[in-house]
């Protein structure tokens, strides 16, 4: 037991010192006892339930204001879960024809709201629907809820990769100057490639400390004031000195600072 209260006919709490905080990664649930009892003290009748402890907030998180779980934020997913009702508002949905069309198409609406979570600040998406309905053939279940349509890994994969990129924008990335860093893939499966420059142009490598010093120093940054404005930071190659990642016509390179494309040398922490 960790926490016990008694009270009449009001308000009254219940502590639970040091609690343990319900989230996606730890959903614990607490039980709950709750009796009345008579004039006498005798127990007239019982319930039980569960509960879980946790935080609710808001605060700025890469310079939007965004819901909090446990002081953190973490994009929140759901589905929608609606009955047909054939006279009510008229919404036009997207349908699909096969469990591998949902598969796909659900996952790569998956990937366009991390690049919008990144881009335009959402936050949190609902999926219509988590049943098909009459005339609607894109829900997660079937409609009698007897059948799964949807590959259980491949949607964990992608809620884990979206979860954990909104759970990435609550780290202040270190922007002193001087210091030196290195840019890791964060996709799953690609998670030991880093950015390297070679040539000239920026590519990916798997890296990692038991690897050539060469190849280590290619994916070595030292973060400088920014070239084109010192409010965002600019990254110059350990390897080469005087010359800068620089991002351009969806590509990045690595170029002297001599001036030429100083806007595009600006990265955004």
């Amino acid at each position: 037991m960790v926490g016990e209260a008694a009270g009449g006919f009001s308000e009254f709490s219940v502590p639970v010192p040091n609690a343990r905080r319900w989230s996606p990664d730890d959903p614990f649930l607490y039980d709950l006892r709750v009796t009345l009892r008579n004039a006498s003290g005798a127990a007239v009748d019982t319930a039980t339930s569960c509960f879980g402890m946790r935080d609710v907030g808001k605060k700025t998180v890469d310079a939007v204001l965004r819901p909090t779980l446990n002081g953190e934020f973490a994009c929140q997913i759901g589905t929608l879960d609606q009955g047909y009702w054939p006279d009510g508002r008229f919404f036009a949905y997207e349908q699909v024809f096969s469990n591998a069309q949902l598969n796909d198409r659900y996952t790569g609406m998956v990937r366009d709201v991390q690049r919008l979570m990144t881009t335009k600040g959402v936050s949190a998406y609902v999926y219509t629907e988590i049943t098909d309905v009459e005339g609607e053939y894109n829900g997660l279940l079937t409609y009698d809820r007897r059948v799964q349509k949807v590959d259980t890994g491949r949607l964990r994969a992608a809620h884990g990769a979206l979860i954990g990129a909104s759970r990435n924008l609550n780290s202040t990335p270190n922007q002193t100057l001087g210091h030196v860093r290195s840019f890791r893939v964060t996709t799953p499966g690609y998670a030991v490639r880093y950015l390297r420059q070679a040539d000239s142009v920026a590519r990916t490598d798997a890296l990692s400390t038991a690897s050539p010093d060469l190849g280590r120093q290619d994916a070595s940054y030292r973060t400088v004031a920014g070239l084109a404005d010192p409010r965002c930071p600019s990254f110059e190659s350990v390897n080469l000195p005087g010359s800068f990642l620089r991002h351009y016509d969806s590509a990045v390179y690595i170029t002297s600072g001599d001036g030429g494309g100083r806007a595009s040398t600006r990265h955004r922490p």
